[in-house]
């Protein structure tokens, strides 16, 4: 306060003021901190040294002055979710401040943002600044926001927290997986023209369309469409038509045939899917079993049986028997591959000797589609059953003298049928003179009968030479 006039020093001091209002009575600087809101009325006395006084009336409105508060938001055009490695947010302050800087923008989320950098920003003023925020170690949110008390305007007024309606963005850096197969109640193989996938992608897409979708194997002749459908933003239904040649047809989704709400593309289905189209009645081949003696003398023969493709019902009965050997049962067994188009059929019930012969009928089993077979065909499906024991006869050979003065004598050995095996030592000789030293020696006329020769009689007297039956039928 100042005074003119009147005659120095002067004496100042207030009448009527609140109690938190202060004067300095010798300077009159006037001063105080008020407690509450509201006006007040006071008057400031001036006297000077002739004890002559002036009043100044006053009026002192309190307000509390606007708290200095700040936003905190997601930039303009920041895209969330995001795959970039910086997120933008734009934070403005009610006022200008000074002090701002990023290490009062604290961080958080789940993708663990670590760096951060601020910079003011149009209208530049104090007012406005850009944070940008990166370091993230993986995919996931980032939060930022500004705590109380770090920064203050020009009238000494510290900020409150920061208020935001979104401060808080996804990163999402992955590109999506994508599998594509056959839609629930698709057969493999299929009699139509045709056929539904589905395809899945691990997170909603956009940008999927019929074009997206690949065809990696078609059969020859055969103009395919695709036609795409949405179930979901994850999940789509792909069907495939024009499927009018029979064949596999396969299908598969390509890279970056969609991108994610990052604008990621999507990685390449790890593989196709296939289907099948199939519209021939299935062959079939009945053939001895590998390594199934023929002719044989067990009690049970075995084939093979291979269909073209898998069959539901290729059961026992299935198998047609005929033969001399008179067999009556057959017993099917899957084997290998295992995959229901390869069977052995173990035959047995053989009341004789004769052939076994094993066929398949045409229409007496089904494919998964429906279709009969045909007729089955062979190479060899007859096996010879031979369960008798070969008979042998032993006689002089046409010509051989009964009595002889020559020291060698032949015989003829005669197989009811042919046989193997049959050799110098299978020749006993039954009685010899004594002191001869007889020899034998054995040679095939033909697979039944054979020559024997006995040799090293030197000695007069009676020789006898038998078979032992030791020859064995051939391939018995």
């Amino acid at each position: 306060m100042t005074a003119t006039g009147g005659q120095p020093p002067y004496a100042w001091s207030v009448s009527g003021s609140p109690s938190w209002v202060n004067i300095e009575p010798a300077t009159g600087i006037l001063s105080g901190t008020p407690d509450r809101e509201g006006s007040y009325d006071f008057d400031v006395v001036v006297r000077d040294s002739a004890d002559r006084v002036a009043t100044l009336p006053m009026l002192a409105d309190v307000t509390t002055p606007a708290p200095l508060t700040v936003t905190l938001e997601q930039a303009s055009g920041q895209a969330d979710p995001t795959s970039a490695a910086t997120v933008h947010y734009t934070v403005t302050f009610s006022r200008a401040v000074s002090g701002f800087s990023a290490e009062d923008v604290s961080l958080g989320g789940t993708a663990n943002p670590t760096v951060c950098t601020v910079a003011q920003t149009a209208p530049n003023d104090g007012t406005t600044w850009d944070v940008a925020v990166s370091g993230m170690t993986g995919d996931g949110t980032v939060t930022a926001w500004i705590p109380a008390n770090i920064a203050i305007d020009t009238d000494t007024h510290w900020n409150r927290p920061s208020t935001s309606a979104d401060n808080q963005v996804t990163r999402d850096s992955t590109a999506p997986a994508v599998a594509i197969a056959p839609a629930v109640g698709q057969v493999a193989t299929t009699t139509l023209n045709t056929a539904a996938f589905t395809v899945t992608f691990s997170e909603a897409v956009t940008g999927f369309t019929n074009a997206d979708v690949q065809m990696v194997s078609v059969p020859q002749g055969a103009i395919t469409t695709i036609a795409v459908t949405a179930v979901s933003p994850a999940v789509y239904t792909v069907t495939l038509g024009g499927m009018t040649v029979d064949g596999v047809y396969s299908l598969s989704v390509p890279a970056n045939a969609a991108v994610d709400q990052a604008n990621t593309g999507n990685l390449a289905a790890p593989s196709p899917a296939v289907v099948a189209r199939d519209t021939v009645s299935p062959a079939v081949t009945v053939n001895q079993a590998a390594g199934q003696p023929d002719p044989t003398s067990d009690a049970s023969v075995l084939f093979t049986v291979v269909f073209s493709v898998p069959m539901t019902d290729f059961t026992n009965a299935c198998v047609a028997l005929s033969g001399t050997a008179l067999p009556t049962t057959a017993v099917v067994t899957e084997v290998a591959p295992m995959n229901k188009t390869t069977y052995q059929v173990t035959v047995s019930g053989m009341t004789q000797d004769g052939t076994v012969v094993a066929a398949i009928p045409a229409g007496i089993a089904h494919d998964v589609l429906g279709h009969s077979n045909l007729a089955g065909t062979s190479t060899d499906n007859l096996v010879t059953r031979d369960a008798t024991a070969p008979t042998v006869a032993i006689a002089p050979a046409a010509g051989q003298v009964a009595t002889t003065t020559l020291n060698t004598a032949n015989f003829t050995v005669t197989f009811s049928e042919a046989v193997t095996g049959f050799t110098n030592t299978d020749v006993q000789v039954v009685s010899a003179p004594q002191g001869a030293n007889a020899t034998i020696a054995v040679k095939a006329v033909s697979p039944t009968i054979y020559t024997v020769t006995l040799g090293g009689m030197t000695v007069d007297g009676v020789s006898k030479v038998v078979d032992e039956y030791k020859a064995k039928e051939v391939n018995a």
